[in-house]
């Protein structure tokens, strides 16, 4: 078993079916999840998503949401402290 802490991830919409949005769309700001080695996974609107932690640069997902469509999102990954 690896070395198990926890991160703070912050999810955006940055595009839907591939079409930039003029402003971002907050999913959740600083959600803490559990880590392990290096990574954190969790679920958007449904998916399971993999990141590392932390991130230098935010790390971009895409993901098919029924109803809504593909979306882009740029994801940022902090160490709790």
């Amino acid at each position: 078993m690896g070395v198990v802490g926890f991160c703070l991830v912050t999810v955006e919409i940055t595009a839907i079916d591939g079409v930039d949005l003029v402003d971002p769309i907050v999913v959740f700001t600083e959600q803490s999840f559990p880590s392990d080695n290096g990574t954190v996974t969790f679920e958007v609107f449904g998916e399971e998503v993999t990141a590392p932690c932390p991130t230098i640069e935010p790390v971009e997902e895409t993901v098919e949401a029924a109803g809504i469509g593909v979306l882009t999102l740029s994801i940022t990954v902090e160490e709790g402290a």
